[in-house]
């Protein structure tokens, strides 16, 4: 990144991860010690502001409440494990933008990755009939390889994300359209398709592998380096390089992972759907956003909560089964998805906002 960088424990800076949890130690202390905020009531709502997840946890609560007195069939065995592996897919879908939002971009080219993606696994293990595994870990590279590009672009070209990546989701369509002729694929077979019906503990293996993701995401930005080092990135950009951190290096990895999320969930797409057109992921750039920020995450970076994009995802799932069950048309999906969004971006103004106050 051009030149020798300093190390902050030799300059006696603070590293941007440290700097967070010592300045959350001292706004924790404070609120304890004012008075004013001593109240049951104060406590309470202090409480409720601070855990992410509540934006997404009470409105699925409700949401499920609802259809358990208006619609109990909802809950049949087939009615939830359908809804289930459709929330899998939402989540892997959710995780996928998440880790391009942490560090404070987006992927606008996710579904034309999903698609293109879709179609290599399907030539693959359809038309060419090679090993299934082989298949899947190709599409995966595949995925991986597209968010890689547009990560070095955006890192080391110096372009913006938001025209980048809406750029190459017209170029990866593109190719895709003429590599693939728009072909078609009616029906999956083989390991596939025995993939989008297998269960385990009456569970869709789908959800399971979307869980496993899940927690894998969760450890990678917890419990890793590299995690906590792109959360800083994403936090501040300059004092991530003061601290000596690979910038540029993270904002390309935080692509890439996000092209391999984003592959991962075409392949559980097109295994519960058993069929593929180009028409598949389509419709999961507004859930991609509304996953992760409904959960609790920033759009400005820095900040992310995989449990609840998890929710998230879950929300979605069940919403969108909710509506077909309650006979409502699909459009009003769409717009309510929008105004999801709209509110969950809302939200986590306020609770930031509210939180630096009762912090200063």
């Amino acid at each position: 990144m051009g030149g020798p960088e300093a190390d902050p424990r030799a300059t006696g800076q603070e590293s941007p991860t440290a700097a967070v949890a010592h300045e959350s130690r001292e706004e924790d202390a404070a609120l304890s010690r004012d008075p004013r905020h001593a109240g049951t009531a104060t406590w309470a709502r202090d409480f409720v502001v601070r855990q992410e997840a509540i934006g997404v946890a009470v409105p699925l609560m409700v949401l499920l409440a609802v259809l358990w007195f208006t619609r109990p069939g909802f809950f049949s065995t087939f009615s939830v494990e359908a809804t289930a592996a459709q929330a899998g897919i939402y989540v892997v879908v959710g995780l996928s933008q998440l880790s391009v939002l942490s560090i404070g971009q987006m992927n606008l080219a996710l579904p034309a990755i999903s698609v293109s993606s879709a179609m290599v696994l399907a030539y693959l293990s359809q038309s060419v009939k090679i090993p299934f595994v082989i298949a899947v870990l190709a599409t995966l590279l595949v995925g991986a390889i597209m968010g890689a590009l547009q990560g070095i672009l955006v890192a080391y070209g110096g372009l913006n994300a938001f025209i980048t990546t809406l750029g190459l989701a017209n170029l990866y369509m593109g190719v895709m359209f003429l590599a693939s002729g728009s072909a078609f694929y009616p029906g999956v077979s083989g390991e596939l398709a025995r993939l989008g019906t297998a269960e385990m503990l009456s569970i869709p293996l789908i959800t399971w592998i979307a869980a496993i993701v899940a927690v894998a995401v969760f450890v990678t930005f917890q419990r890793t380096v590299s995690g906590r080092e792109t959360l800083a990135v994403g936090a501040s950009n300059r004092a991530a390089l003061f601290s000596a951190i690979p910038v540029r290096r993270r904002m390309m990895l935080a692509h890439a992972f996000s092209g391999l999320l984003a592959a991962a969930a075409a392949v559980l797409a097109v295994a519960n759907l058993a069929e593929l057109d180009t028409s598949l992921g389509q419709q999961w750039l507004l859930p991609s956003f509304v996953a992760p920020v409904l959960g609790g995450s920033l759009l400005t970076g820095g900040r992310v909560t995989v449990v609840g994009t998890v929710l998230g995802g879950l929300l979605l799932a069940v919403l969108q089964s909710g509506l077909v069950v309650l006979g409502v048309n699909q459009y009003w999906y769409q717009m309510g998805l929008g105004l999801v969004l709209l509110f969950a971006i809302f939200i986590g103004q306020a609770r930031v906002r509210y939180l630096m106050g009762r912090g200063g």
